[in-house]
């Protein structure tokens, strides 16, 4: 029972320190700042608009 109790102890610990150690992310969205600098500039303001329309994508999926 003791041997059981310890490979089940060994398992648990994996599993949380598995859970634990995973690292977080985010997606990064444009900045206000981008925003207003895209709207500055044309070029820019189009390779914006097919990035946003990107993450909007990516969020209906």
């Amino acid at each position: 029972m003791t041997r059981i109790r310890a490979r089940l102890a060994v398992v648990v610990a994996v599993a949380v320190a598995g859970s634990v150690a995973a690292p977080a992310y985010a997606d990064q969205y444009p900045s206000w700042q981008d925003v207003q600098n895209a709207k500055a500039n044309e070029s820019a303001a189009s390779a914006q608009v097919d990035r946003i329309n990107g993450l909007i994508a990516d969020l209906k999926n």
